[in-house]
């Protein structure tokens, strides 16, 4: 056999062990891999910092940038905001790269490195999060100084027609679609605190500029208050879906814990968070935190005369009476995270259109309703028709358990049109074949039809039933790349014994989210 086939048929049969292996044996592995293919440590020349509580990768980024800026500023030095799409540039004169380079050095060298790349300068910094063993998890940031070549004399053709004013600053001279700021341009940069072209001073086009907030639904099924209050609504029905029931559907494995610290990490931009409970708080949650506020089912039902609910179909159909919600935010189960670093315009294009992102293979299925249908199935039924007799149109397709991008005035809109609906689904104390599925099923179709939602895809998203066979591959695939905009840990095929899949789900998220965020109690 050739030294190739045999280095391929040993990686096949490593892997095939891997994942087969306890979970804590794949995150070793992962780990002992991914530190020798990432090539980061301190003989590289690049700054290793602490990334400890409450890192925000967000929050990383913009205090890079200013700290970039100040020190620019500080060295008397002139440049140039550039907004680029989303984004933005630091535009420099050729003439000052020695300064620049030796500013920079000089003020951010203990914390950040500072490189030559062709015609610009390189500031990066690595956050570390130190495991166990020595392994760590690196974060990388940079900011990017381009220089740009200044017109010497006036014989230099323009980019466009004739020729530069002298002292005109040029993208690079001879590129034939150089961009340039003309001296007048420069000057006026650097007489605005922005340092901004006076003609792109207004809001980015493609950038979100709106608050976004986020609300999560929680419930401690642990808490014996909780429990008889639940066991007292059950014994006043008269026919209840065991799967509306199941405890697996109250189940709480610290997953809003680890929710949260994917958050803090990925989506440090958010404005607030909401946790909507029933006279519950989790013991390790910061309530003292400015970002944060728990929510009572008391303060948002319309009729609290029908609390207690175990209902998350009522729930969600109340979320948008919470005082001081944004008009944008992200609905959230517990169960769905952050797996990599998002922006607000994964969730909303920047005039305001909600996004919502479809499953490639649930559909709603082509029957009325069943006896054999889940509540949920149900609800998805019911919405189809509730939307189908309004608007005369054909649903068909259920959508992915992602955040869900949210429109207050559409749920507003939504309650005024079928205030009925609302009632009825807002009063059913458990899951059941009359429910509507609002917050994840009518509002994406309903802002769709009305203009204010679009379908959009949210870049690699993964979905993971845990007692499935393939829980472990999947765990081990999204340690290893690290890259899904979001995933989800769902629970609800789990039958009978669930301590194996939940101890490995723990495993993986302690793994994947080890840092604790800023919403945490130190001592928890």
């Amino acid at each position: 056999m050739g030294r190739k086939r045999l280095r391929a048929s040993c990686k096949s049969l490593l892997r095939s062990v891997l994942l087969r292996a306890p979970l804590r044996v794949q995150v070793f592995a992962y780990k002992a891999r991914w530190k020798a293919a990432a090539g980061l440590s301190q003989h590289d020349g690049l700054h290793l910092v602490a990334a400890g509580r409450g890192y925000s990768l967000f929050a990383a980024s913009e205090q890079m940038w200013g700290d970039v800026v100040d020190a620019l500023s500080g060295a008397g030095l002139p440049y140039v905001v550039l907004p680029r799409g989303t984004d933005r540039a630091l535009v420099m004169r050729m003439t000052d790269i020695g300064a620049a380079k030796a500013a920079l050095g000089a003020v951010l060298g203990s914390r950040y490195t500072v490189q030559d790349d062709d015609r610009s300068l390189v500031v990066t910094s690595v956050g570390v999060f130190h495991l166990d063993g020595g392994e760590g998890l690196r974060f990388p940031h940079s900011v990017v100084v381009s220089f740009w070549d200044v017109v010497q004399d006036d014989d230099t053709p323009s980019t466009e027609r004739g020729m530069f004013e002298r002292d005109t600053l040029v993208e690079e001279i001879g590129y034939p679609d150089s961009t340039f700021l003309t001296p007048e341009t420069w000057r006026e940069c650097q007489e605005d605190s922005s340092h901004i072209p006076p003609a792109l001073r207004r809001s980015p086009i493609f950038k979100v500029d709106f608050p976004i907030d986020v609300v999560y639904t929680w419930v401690d099924d642990s808490d014996p208050a909780w429990r008889a209050r639940r066991d007292a609504a059950l014994g006043g029905q008269s026919s209840v879906d065991d799967s509306g029931v199941a405890d697996r559907r109250f189940a709480s494995h610290d997953e809003l814990r680890y929710s949260l610290r994917s958050l803090g990490l990925n989506a440090g931009w958010v404005n607030h968070i909401y946790i909507v409970t029933d006279q519950q708080v989790p013991k390790w949650l910061d309530t003292d935190n400015p970002r944060i506020t728990v929510v009572d089912h008391r303060d948002i039902f319309r009729d609290p005369s029908v609390l207690p609910t175990f209902n998350s179909h009522a729930i969600e159909s109340q979320l948008h009476h919470i005082k001081g919600l944004s008009e944008h935010y992200l609905y959230m189960n517990d169960d769905v995270f952050f797996g990599t670093q998002v922006a607000p315009e994964d969730f909303f294009l920047p005039n305001g259109i909600a996004k919502f992102f479809l499953s490639r293979v649930a559909v709603v299925d082509p029957n009325g309703q069943l006896d054999l249908n889940f509540p949920i199935t149900a609800a998805a039924k019911n919405a189809r028709t509730l939307l189908g007799e309004t608007f005369g149109v054909t649903l068909t397709d259920k959508f992915k358990h992602t955040p869900h991008p949210q429109r207050r005035s559409t749920f507003d809109e939504m309650e005024e049109r079928w205030p009925e609906a609302f009632a009825a689904t807002a009063s059913h104390k458990f899951r059941g074949a009359n429910d509507v599925s609002f917050a994840s099923f009518v509002h994406h179709y309903y802002g769709y039809v009305t203009g204010r939602s679009v379908p959009a895809q949210l870049k690699r998203y993964s979905y993971i039933k845990i007692a499935d066979p393939s829980a472990q591959r999947l765990y081990y695939t999204l340690l290893r790349w690290r890259n899904a905009k979001a995933f989800c840990l769902n629970e609800s095929d789990v039958i009978g014994d669930s301590s194996r899949h939940d101890k490995a789900m723990r495993e993986f998220l302690e793994a994947y989210f080890p840092i604790p965020s800023e919403f945490e109690l130190e001592d928890h």
